[in-house]
């Protein structure tokens, strides 16, 4: 189990993790894009601690600037001290695995005041979820599963079955969620650094809203659960 997190500091910080052990539910989007949502309102630093570093690497080829700055980091020893690099908010993309990436997610969990879990309901996907699901909830950490690139012809049924799911097992997940589009994908080829934001092709402005309603549910989550 990872030490307690730590408290939010005197000038506001919050420290938000993106984690899954179970690769491809979309950690690194679902990180640029709310990261880019909050650098509206605030200073913020995304933090790609995975060795794959896809979500430093598109920020930093961006056409458009997309608000944040962007760091790699898998230095355990240089995460411990997140909260001084002087940002209001601080997203982190955690290593797609607990087995290698342990004790990195770990030290992000020491720094951290929510997690946010992305799933895609596959079958392939659910248990990985779960243990990430119970392996953060062991950390003390305030978090919720966020049903990401839910395909879009998929009806009502399918989502309310992923939150039965969900909740059948105590796991707490977001009431907004984001469907599948290839906004999301087309952002990172065409020059908007895998932000939907910056992209104005198709389905952006459906990917754009269902990110907002994603990224007001996380800032009313941070009021509420997270003392500032």
């Amino acid at each position: 189990m990872s030490t307690p997190p730590s408290s939010p500091s005197a000038n506001g910080t919050l420290v938000i993790a993106s984690a899954n052990e179970k690769g491809g539910t979309g950690k690194t989007t679902v990180t640029m894009n709310l990261a880019a949502t909050a650098s509206r309102e605030y200073r913020t630093l995304v933090v790609d601690a995975d060795p794959q570093g896809n979500a430093y690497d598109l920020s930093m080829s961006s056409l458009t600037p997309c608000g944040y700055d962007a760091v790699h980091e898998l230095d355990p020893a240089v995460l411990a001290h997140l909260r001084e690099a002087g940002y209001a908010r601080i997203f982190v993309d955690c290593p797609g695995t607990l087995e290698y990436g342990r004790q990195v997610l770990d030290q992000v969990l020491a720094q951290a005041d929510y997690v946010i879990i992305p799933y895609d309901h596959k079958p392939a996907s659910r248990e990985p979820t779960f243990r990430t699901a119970e392996h953060v909830a062991a950390s003390g950490v305030p978090y919720r599963v966020l049903l990401n690139a839910i395909d879009w012809r998929y009806g009502a049924d399918y989502i309310l079955a992923a939150w039965a799911a969900l909740d059948k097992r105590g796991i707490p997940s977001f009431r907004s969620f984001l469907r599948e589009y290839a906004a999301w994908s087309n952002a990172q080829e065409e020059g908007g650094g895998g932000v939907v934001l910056n992209y104005r092709g198709g389905n952006a402005k459906r990917a754009r809203d269902d990110l907002a309603l994603v990224a007001d549910e996380l800032a009313r989550d941070l009021r509420e659960l997270v003392p500032a």
